[in-house]
């Protein structure tokens, strides 16, 4: 099947009220609060749709400004960040339903969210991509464990939860 992306507000997007990923509160967010925010300049909300047919959301990811505090970061990810601390980019909230999960859309949607941060960063200053894994998920171990070990996400100091990639280390997954 093929799949394109699209800003949640996109005419034609429909988000099925019964969507679930494996987290009530992210499930919640999609259904209840990604088109407001998104309107409201709050986060950008960016969907994965199938291209033909009905363009029901089958994954989704906010993108939105984040400060990262320079105390709050390990010694070794304190250095090129000033002591006031830098601008950097939140992928805030992530998910790929539960009928589609395992087929590889997760990985689609990471790396799309990587490019527009890139993109982004190009615009507006960002040092970094900063990503929160949800206490309360079920998969929490394993989603730690893959943004640490696959894509070297490091955590802040006293948030074990917040973990942040610089953002040249984001840019070279797209050089050739």
């Amino acid at each position: 099947m093929s799949w394109q992306f699209l800003d949640i507000v996109e005419e034609g997007v429909l988000i099925d009220p019964s969507f679930k990923c494996g987290n009530k509160s992210i499930d919640r967010y999609l259904t209840k609060y990604a088109v407001k925010n998104h309107r409201n300049d709050i986060s950008r909300a960016v969907v994965l749709v199938p291209v033909l047919g009905p363009k029901y959301v089958v994954g989704f990811y906010t993108l939105s400004s984040y400060h990262i505090r320079w105390d709050t970061l390990l010694p070794e990810d304190q250095e090129e960040i000033p002591k006031y601390g830098c601008p950097a980019t939140l992928i805030g909230q992530f998910a790929v339903h539960l009928d589609k999960q395992g087929e590889g859309l997760g990985r689609k949607l990471l790396m799309h969210a990587f490019y527009e941060c890139v993109k982004g960063s190009k615009v507006i200053g960002s040092k970094a991509v900063v990503v929160e894994v949800h206490p309360e998920d079920p998969r929490k171990d394993k989603n730690l464990a893959a943004y640490q070990d696959k894509w070297k996400f490091r955590p802040l100091k006293d948030k074990p939860l917040t973990l942040i990639l610089k953002m040249d280390k984001v840019r070279k997954l797209f050089e050739p």
